[in-house]
C-alpha cells in the first residue's frame, strides 16, 4: 500500500526537462566532449556558467545544458591569412643583441 502524497506536491519538478532518451553526462564525459580537463568543467559548474544536476554527492550534466553552454560561448574566429607580415624584431633589441 502506498503512502498518500501531500496535496499540491508534484512527483517531478515542473521545470524538469530530463528525458529517457538523453542520459545525464559525467563531468569527465563532458570534458572529453569539449576536449578540456574535467576540472575545467567543475570550475564552470561552480561559477554557475554550466548548469548541472547534483544527486547527493554526484554531479551530472544534461546534454541540453552542455549544448546551451556551447551555443552561449560560440565565438567567431578569424582565419589566419598569409598576407600577415613576418615578425621583425625591434631595432633597439637588435642593437642590444650585438653588444
Amino acid at each position: 500500500m502506498s503512502r498518500p502524497r501531500a496535496p499540491g506536491r508534484a512527483t517531478t519538478p515542473a521545470n524538469s526537462t530530463a528525458t529517457a532518451s538523453a542520459p545525464l553526462m559525467t563531468p569527465q564525459a563532458a570534458a572529453a566532449h569539449l576536449d578540456v580537463h574535467p576540472r575545467t568543467i567543475r570550475r564552470w559548474i561552480e561559477a554557475g556558467d554550466l548548469a548541472a544536476v547534483r544527486i547527493g554527492s554526484v554531479v551530472r550534466i544534461r546534454p541540453a545544458d552542455l549544448d546551451a553552454f556551447i551555443s552561449a560561448h560560440l565565438q567567431q574566429v578569424r582565419p589566419v591569412t598569409s598576407s600577415a607580415a613576418p615578425y621583425k624584431p625591434n631595432k633597439s633589441i637588435k642593437s642590444k643583441m650585438k653588444k
